[in-house]
């Protein structure tokens, strides 16, 4: 990134997948490589179900506002498809890249009426359209091969380092798991943040 240069992430989901402690740590592993990292959430029906995203600002230069505007977000991380759908729809375009996993959550605002139900093949087509650049994993299914299911979140911002869309390195992430969690738990989300990125590269 040059000094005026910055890049806008969304981490989206629902409410327990984990996307406000990718986004910390996303923030984190910035900081530790010499950018500035500002990171602020936008909650839907808060409970768990409920809408999230985590916007997370990078810049090498001066300190941005928390929130991503309409049309300028460079990644979106999706969690939840459905949800990465709404918010390409909201805050990207064209040109944002979608990183997204496969498996569907359904959202409390799609149980509740709120918004209409999508089958899954249907959203991952509308990304494809809208989006130049789609990379679709089963997420789910390589967090319970590391360890659980809870560990999606960090399956996801592996394939985030792992796409290169961001100018930062793998090498660190370790440590800053280490400063996050005890030892079981940091080994087992770095096996589902390395498994995040080796898909990514697939």
């Amino acid at each position: 990134m040059t000094e005026t240069a910055k890049m806008n992430v969304l981490i989206t989901g629902v409410g327990g997948q984990g996307n406000v402690v990718a986004a910390h740590l996303l923030g984190v592993l910035a900081q530790r490589q010499g950018y500035r990292a500002v990171v602020g959430e936008m909650y839907g029906l808060s409970q768990r179900g409920g809408s999230v995203v985590s916007h997370v600002r990078l810049t090498s230069g001066e300190t941005l506002p928390p929130l991503v505007s309409q049309g300028e977000a460079h990644v979106i991380v999706g969690l939840e498809p459905l949800e990465a759908l709404r918010q390409l729809c909201l805050l990207g375009d064209q040109s944002t890249r979608v990183i997204v996993n496969s498996h569907p959550e359904v959202p409390v605002n799609v149980m509740t009426g709120r918004t209409p139900a999508m089958p899954v093949h249907a959203i991952l087509q509308e990304l494809r359209a809208l989006s130049s650049g789609v990379t679709i994993l089963d997420g789910l299914r390589l967090a319970r091969q590391a360890g659980g299911a809870k560990t999606l979140n960090l399956v996801m911002l592996g394939a985030l380092i792992g796409s290169g869309y961001l100018p930062l390195q793998a090498v660190g992430m370790a440590e800053v798991l280490a400063g996050e969690f005890d030892t079981d738990k940091a080994a087992m989300n770095m096996t589902a943040f390395e498994a995040g990125i080796a898909a990514a590269k697939a």
